[in-house]
């Protein structure tokens, strides 16, 4: 056999060798959990940042931090109990004597706004002053 030959048989078993491995490199894709996380993170803090902004609202009377002002303090409160009280304002139900202002305050929330802002609030902490 020939040099020309055998380059010839050479370079076409690395073709067949290449051909047969091309399904798995192709094939081959991140973890679907991954990608799922790290669109969700991305989401996530897109929402807080949009509950951030909605807060600028309920601050002028729960305070910036909420620390509480002419509206109870929201500190140590957690998501699932913020949550629970802005939904029964949405729902127009008396929880206590400012439940009526309230009321105004949330009608335009949707549910997932709502879930957020909570958990938004229940982040917040007092920054201490030296």
């Amino acid at each position: 056999m020939n040099k020309q030959k055998s380059f010839v048989l050479i370079g076409f078993a690395l073709l067949c060798f290449a051909l047969a491995l091309w399904p798995v490199v192709v094939m081959a894709e991140p973890c679907p959990t991954h990608e799922v996380e790290l669109v969700c993170h991305v989401e996530e803090d897109r929402a807080l940042d949009r509950a951030a902004a909605q807060y600028r609202t309920c601050a002028t009377c729960h305070g910036q931090m909420g620390e509480g002002g002419i509206g109870p303090a929201l500190i140590g409160r957690p998501p699932e109990y913020l949550y629970m009280r802005l939904t029964q304002y949405k729902q127009r139900e008396t929880v206590g004597a400012m439940s009526s202002l309230m009321w105004s305050q949330v009608t335009t929330y949707h549910e997932d706004d709502l879930r957020m802002l909570a958990e938004y609030v229940s982040r917040l902490r007092p920054t201490l002053v030296d």
